[in-house]
């Protein structure tokens, strides 16, 4: 059995990427309170954000628009969705959320090249958390 402190990292970034000042959370194995301040939480890093630059590249993050198992192929199916390295649309499916037995689509936000995937197959993610890097086409 896990207790809130085993997920204070996950915690800390939902409530940064919230707007909330704070969360409470308390049940049977214990309690947890976090407040946001001006300082970052010791060894969190901030999450990329859109508009970062690499190498002088533009790029744009499709960030998770749930929480739920990241999925880059569909589980009836061996091959990705997407391909390193294609050319994506904006709005085409890349990659699944699993979240029990449903399956929901995370899209492509803007048009480009695929140049990274940040995520492991099938790591648990949150809501916001960067999943896929896309740069313009040349």
């Amino acid at each position: 059995m896990t207790t809130p402190l085993d997920h204070i990292p996950l915690l800390a970034a939902w409530l940064a990427e919230t707007g909330l000042d704070s969360l409470d959370l308390s049940g049977p194995e214990g309690s947890v309170s976090l407040r946001r301040g001006s300082s970052s939480a010791p060894g969190l890093t901030p999450a990329p954000t859109p508009g970062d630059k690499i190498d002088g590249a533009a790029e744009t993050f499709v960030r998770s628009p749930g929480i739920g198992a990241f999925l880059r192929a569909h589980p009836l199916r061996d091959e990705p969705l997407v391909e390193d390295g294609a050319t994506v649309e904006a709005g085409q499916i890349l990659a699944l959320l699993r979240v029990g037995a449903a399956l929901f689509p995370v899209r492509a936000t803007a048009s480009g090249v695929l140049a990274a995937v940040l995520r492991e197959e099938g790591a648990l993610t949150g809501y916001g958390d960067p999943l896929f890097d896309i740069r313009p086409s040349l």
